[in-house]
């Protein structure tokens, strides 16, 4: 079955600025590293059945770095999702439908929770604030150079796996995972965060 998706992904992790496994293999600054990926789905499909607006959380905790994988995932659903729309958007963050998540899924992932539907907020102005009902909160002031213009990161190769080329670094300050089944986490000050573009299919 054929799918595509584009739109905007938020990317936010346990450790300060810069994440080491945005450019690679790298240690976490507390030895294990627990994230989420908010993919903002603004144009897709699956099938017969449309995306476009829907919005899921790619939650993983990790005991050392990404590219160690052995990770325990969870994927959030807005809940504004049909149960036809969960069914696609479940299988394509867990890797069933081939594209970029199924070479992520298989290279990080070793246990999955089960999928939670949740309210997923999500506001953008100069920052970037998400909801993730009462399990998560991304909170990012994404980073200007004093020119005005954004500060960028060319080919991380963390990103490679997602066939992203380019991100907009940011400061995450208040950002958190406090789901009971997952490593709860709070970020600090100056933590890493990050906005790009995407474009999937398989």
């Amino acid at each position: 079955m054929n799918w595509n998706l584009s739109g905007r992904l938020v990317d936010c992790c346990s450790c300060n600025l810069a994440c080491p496994c945005a450019f690679g293999p790298g240690e976490p600054d507390r030895g294990w590293c627990s994230g989420s990926l908010t993919s903002d789905i603004e144009e897709g499909h699956s099938g017969g059945v449309s995306l476009s607006g829907k919005r899921v959380i790619w939650a993983v905790d990790l005991p050392k770095d990404f590219a160690s994988g052995d990770g325990t995932a969870r994927l959030y659903i807005g809940d504004s999702a049909t149960s036809e729309q969960r069914r696609e958007l479940e299988a394509i963050f867990m890797g069933k439908r081939g594209g970029p998540w199924e070479l992520v899924a298989a290279g990080i992932v070793s246990n999955w929770l089960p999928t939670r539907v949740l309210p997923i907020a999500i506001r953008i102005d100069k920052q970037i604030e998400i909801e993730a009902g009462d399990v998560g909160r991304v909170r990012l002031a994404p980073l200007i150079a004093a020119a005005g213009d954004p500060v960028k990161i060319v080919n991380p190769p963390g990103f490679a796996p997602f066939g992203i080329g380019e991100i907009q670094v940011a400061y995450s300050s208040g950002s958190g995972w406090w789901d009971s089944e997952m490593r709860r986490w709070e970020g600090t000050p100056h933590g890493w965060g990050s906005v790009s573009r995407f474009s999937w299919s398989a």
